[in-house]
């Protein structure tokens, strides 16, 4: 990742990395070690970058996913709508 966010960088590109929504039903069954490996994969990242984990957004609804971890139509066009948001400058 440390290369990646370093090249795009070198390219002019400010990199964006989401973790998208899921059901609680499906986050309950994320473990503690891969949390844990995600924020350690972020945190070694030397060069400036965006990470939102889109989890931690309560507006999530049952009826905005299709399936434990697809988004519906709706769910489509909310989390659209908060990229937009969150990163439009």
């Amino acid at each position: 990742l440390n290369e990646y966010v370093h090249f795009l960088h070198l390219n002019g590109i400010m990199p964006i990395v989401i973790i998208a929504p899921v059901t609680p039903e499906y986050r309950q069954y994320i473990s503690k070690e891969m949390k844990e490996s995600i924020n350690e994969l972020i945190a070694a990242v030397s060069e400036e970058f965006s990470f939102v984990d889109f989890n931690q957004f309560t507006c999530f609804e049952p009826y905005d996913f299709v399936d434990t971890d697809h988004l519906s139509q709706n769910g489509a066009e909310k989390f659209s709508n908060l990229l937009v948001s969150l990163f439009n400058k």
